[in-house]
């Protein structure tokens, strides 16, 4: 699934359901002004939708396809801690261990 909603300096939030029904494999939110509340939720839902009821270590539902986000330019603000957010972090670990690509663009 894909998902567009780019270069619209007045979009502040990105609102996706509650529980994502199924693997996301782009997400394109470049050149909008996403608040730091809205980055960090799309990131958390995401890493929630593989853990699952699992562990990093072990998801519930472990990546089959590649992942790319592009939340950068405009005025988007960046995760909390950066690259060293640790839903960053963690998807790292479960797309690495699946070995499948994972790009994520905040800057």
């Amino acid at each position: 699934m894909d998902v567009r909603i780019y270069s619209n300096p007045n979009d502040t939030a990105l609102v996706l359901p509650s529980v994502l029904g199924r693997a996301i494999t782009n997400i394109d939110a470049h050149g909008n002004a996403l608040n730091q509340s809205s980055v960090d939720n799309l990131l958390h839902k995401i890493r929630n939708y593989y853990v699952g009821n699992g562990t990093v270590a072990s998801p519930q539902r472990p990546p089959t396809t590649g992942l790319t986000i592009d939340i950068g330019r405009g005025t988007n603000s960046p995760p909390t801690g950066g690259d060293s957010n640790q839903d960053i972090l963690d998807l790292n670990t479960m797309f690495t261990a699946a070995l499948k690509s994972l790009s994520i663009s905040h800057r």
